[in-house]
Formats: structure tokens, sequence, C-alpha cells
């Protein structure tokens, strides 16, 4: 084997990696260099070839092995920023897909919820559903073991949030379902309101509850109308207190602002009249 064949395949064992290849490559292409324009440079000085052939090898392979270093550090740092770019973007793709498959997961939870909401809404008790309602207004401290409250908390319809006290936590409603309960909250409203004004006597009642009808003379009421108001009725309850002395007008939780935004009127929210303001029938007298 001869000797320059022995020097290649040293040389090639040693090209473990792309910043020695490059290294290589510089000290060859500095060592053409030097013996091209160098070398000629350098006659004038009458050396003895031995010593012009060390000359020229130190400064070849020196230049050669220094421009090589710098040119492979430079790789080096390149290669290294493009792979951590490569990581950083499939971190962010990773972490993305997780977050996608979440929000899958999430929005499949979510419907079911939807649709259980909707299922069950109307054999909900009134004060479930009083409770959903506030809900959508603010958070609210409840009683987490009560009998309303611990239905909508193991269906999700509710979110328990901070310990208060004792059994009382701090709730939220889930927002899958607020919406829900918004439009059907104010779909029940219009349909409540729509009869309680086709009726004659709220024109009398809302009339007594006006805000500017509270001075003297004050708007005068038959108690017939009264009797059609209970604790039941919405959007206005009213019941007697103290035998028939006084009436409490009281809106249903929601109704008061309905009202005042539909009808561009401004009206108390609670009310308690004396029976200077009302006009019993013959049939009250006796029956007080």
């Amino acid at each position: 084997m001869s000797d320059t064949a022995a020097t290649l395949i040293k040389i090639t064992s040693a090209l473990t990696s792309p910043q020695a290849c490059i290294k290589y490559i510089s000290i060859g292409l500095f060592i053409l260099i030097t013996l091209v324009w160098v070398e000629p440079a350098l006659v004038d000085l009458k050396l003895s070839k031995d010593r012009l052939t060390i000359a020229l090898s130190f400064i070849g392979v020196g230049t050669g092995a220094l421009i090589g270093h710098i040119l492979s550090t430079i790789y080096d740092k390149l290669h290294k920023r493009y792979k951590a770019n490569i990581a950083q973007k499939k971190a962010k793709e990773d972490e993305q897909n997780q977050l996608n498959i979440a929000l899958d997961n999430l929005n499949k939870t979510n419907e079911i919820i939807l649709e259980k909401i909707k299922d069950s809404f109307s054999h909900l008790s009134y004060w479930q559903k009083q409770t959903l309602r506030h809900l959508t207004i603010s958070e609210r401290t409840l009683i987490s073991n009560d009998e309303d409250i611990q239905p909508l908390k193991a269906n999700n319809f509710i979110l328990q949030k901070v310990h208060i006290k004792d059994s009382k936590y701090l709730f939220k409603i889930n927002p899958a379902i607020e919406n829900f309960i918004k439009t059907q909250w104010e779909t029940e409203m219009k349909e409540n309101v729509d009869e309680f004004l086709s009726n004659e006597s709220s024109s009398d009642i809302l009339e007594v509850l006006k805000t500017c009808n509270q001075k003297e003379p004050k708007k005068i009421i038959n108690s017939s109308i009264l009797d059609t108001l209970s604790q039941c009725t919405v959007p206005i309850k009213g019941e007697f207190i103290h035998r028939f002395d006084t009436f409490r007008f009281t809106f249903e939780y929601g109704y008061h602002e309905y009202l005042e935004n539909r009808l561009s009127e401004s009206y108390l929210n609670q009310l308690t009249i004396g029976k200077d303001q009302i006009s019993f029938n013959t049939y009250n007298i006796i029956d007080s």
C-alpha cells in the first residue's frame, strides 16, 4: 500500500463529524493556496527546499486549521440553533395537539352536560331553577349538601369553587349550560309577562307600583284585583298581611328589571300598601 493511500485512509477514518470535515477541507484549501500563491513569493528568500517545504506546510496547515476551527465553530452553533428551533417547534406542536385533544374532550363533555340539562330542566324544582338563574348573574355561596344543590353539583350543572365555612362553598354555573339557562329564562319571562299584561287588572297593579305614583294622593286599587295575586303568581307576587290591614307586592326574581326595560317605566321592587289604598268589596268586609 502506498504512503498516499495510507494517508487517505487515516484521514477518512478521522472524518467522524461535519466539524472534522470542515477542518480538513479548510486545511486542504489553504495548503493549495500556499502552494499556488505563497510559494512563488518565498522563492526570492532562497531557502533550501526542505526549509521551504516545512514553512509552507506550517503556513498552510496552521491557517487552514485556524479557519477550519472558526468555520466548524460557526457551523456547530448554527446546527445547535437549528436543532433547538426544530425541538421548540415540535414541542409547540405537541403542546397544541394536547390542547386540541383536551378541548375536544371538553367540548364532548359539555355537549353531554348540555343535553342533560335540556332533558331534565322541566323536572327541576322551583328552587333549583332559581339557583341556576341566580348563578348566571353572579357566583353565590351555597350549602353543598342541600337537597336541591346536591343533584345540580353531581350533574356538573354548577361547579364548586372555594370553601367558605362548614358546608358552605362558593359556586358558579357551568359555562356549558349558561346560555341555555339565560335563553330559557328570557323566554319564560316573556311568556309570563305577555300573559300578565293581557289581564285587564295588570294596568291597575302596575299603576300602584310606579315610582312616580308614590306621592299623595296615592293610587287606590280594588281588593278583587289583589285577590288575583298570590305568593305563587308571576311576575308579581302579593299577599294580605295582618288580616286585611295591609297588602304586600313583590316582584318575582328577574322580572322587576325585565318589566322596567320592556315598558320603559320605573317600578318599586317591593311595596306594602295600607287599607287606605284598598277599595274593599262588600264580601271582603263581611269575611274580614
